[in-house]
């Protein structure tokens, strides 16, 4: 990863983002990122009469680019910007086709990026705090190509799983026709563990019947196809959860369905370090190997704080800790906001812990859960948890 936030694309994403792209012909690519050149190296192997545009805020990538495609226009340009199609050369709608792996940074309040949004009919799908920079350069990538060109983008889980752009994934999905979703391995860019996804649009195309999910191996093999409705969209669009679903359904009974309390922690672990009671953390699950927590006396606090004989805990936020559980067998501890402390009536209560516990629900957890590093396991979610209920 360079300054520019931007981690570089390996020879085989980049073979395998083209190579998933349906238009057959094209006379105008564009790469706005270009980085270390393998999304345009591999477009131009596919599409070799085209007319290649590259543009890179990194003058070292514009001269590298320069270099290795001479025939291309290759510019250094701030891809956040409302002129970049002047700058480059082109008009709004002219590309058939776009490639880009955009560089993940926050975004400052520059009064363009609106405008760069209503351009691309994106402008309503989320609040102004929740802009990043890949959400700009799919903006930007949109502008560029003309109604039905076809764009594949690398994005960050966040924005196939998070509930915050839900409404950017249906926008995206109702309005430039995403068709396609492709889950690259963990860890595929160097210098990170990030999970990541390639998009694959047509401008203003009218919505699929299906979407296409599909996850990709680090040599760049694929899995067999998983197909959601476009409604399913607004959830979430990662193959891995989809395909854990079909392969490995537990129940139609969720958590929200048996009335579960679900709570997140009140205090951080360093605040908790610094005070007497006892509390658990996402480092004391390999405490009780059997999943049994037990914790001397009571603690007089308030109710909300603690964890109590009867409650099932599981880790909300970790790398590596996501498939643990425990329940509660005696005492009182408090639990950090890394641990949701799980509620449901005494009679629900084995069924649920079974379900957690079991391998079927550990995987569940894990492929439930987003993040670009750290795993996070949203509230929302664990409540459609299914679990099996004897009658």
């Amino acid at each position: 990863m360079n300054p520019w936030a931007q981690f570089y694309t390996p020879q085989s994403a980049g073979q395998l983002l083209v190579s998933a792209m349906h238009s057959k012909q094209a006379d105008t690519v564009v790469d706005i990122g270009v980085g270390s050149g393998q999304l345009l190296r591999a477009a131009r192997a596919r599409w070799q009469d085209a007319r290649l545009y590259a543009a890179d805020i990194d003058h070292q990538h514009v001269e590298a680019a320069r270099n290795c495609f001479p025939e291309a226009v290759c510019r250094k340009l701030d891809a956040l910007r409302i002129c970049l199609p002047a700058k480059l050369g082109l008009e709004e709608g002219q590309a058939d086709v776009a490639v880009c792996n955009p560089p993940y940074l926050p975004v400052t309040d520059l009064p363009e990026i609106h405008d760069i949004l209503r351009a691309a009919d994106l402008h309503d799908c989320f609040s102004a705090k929740r802009v990043t920079t890949e959400i700009i350069f799919i903006a930007q990538n949109l502008r560029l190509l003309r109604p039905g060109g076809e764009l594949a983008v690398i994005v960050p889980d966040g924005l196939a799983t998070h509930s915050h752009y839900a409404e950017l994934r249906q926008a995206l999905c109702e309005r430039h026709g995403l068709y396609r979703v492709i889950q690259l391995p963990d860890r595929f860019f160097a210098g990170t563990e990030a999970r990541t996804h390639i998009f694959y649009l047509r401008k203003q195309g009218k919505p699929v019947s299906t979407i296409r999910l599909v996850g990709a191996t680090p040599n760049g093999d694929l899995a067999e196809e998983v197909a959601i409705v476009p409604d399913s969209a607004r959830t979430r669009l990662d193959y891995s959860f989809y395909a854990h679903a079909v392969s490995a359904p537990l129940a139609t009974i969720t958590l929200r369905d048996l009335g579960a309390e679900i709570v997140r922690g009140m205090f951080t672990h360093q605040e908790c370090r610094k005070q007497a009671f006892p509390f658990f953390h996402t480092t004391d699950f390999k405490r009780f190997p059997d999943g049994r927590v037990i914790y001397p006396g009571h603690v007089d606090y308030p109710e909300r704080w603690g964890a109590r004989a009867g409650d099932i805990l599981v880790p909300r936020v970790g790398a590596r800790c996501l498939h643990y559980t425990a329940k509660v067998v005696s005492g009182q501890p408090v639990f950090t906001d890394c641990v949701y402390r799980i509620r449901v009536e005494a009679r629900w209560r084995q069924a649920v812990w079974n379900a957690l516990s079991s391998e079927a629900g550990r995987n569940w957890r894990i492929q439930a859960a987003h993040g670009v590093c750290a795993r996070v396991l949203g509230k929302e979610v664990l409540l459609n948890f299914p679990t099996r209920v004897a009658e």
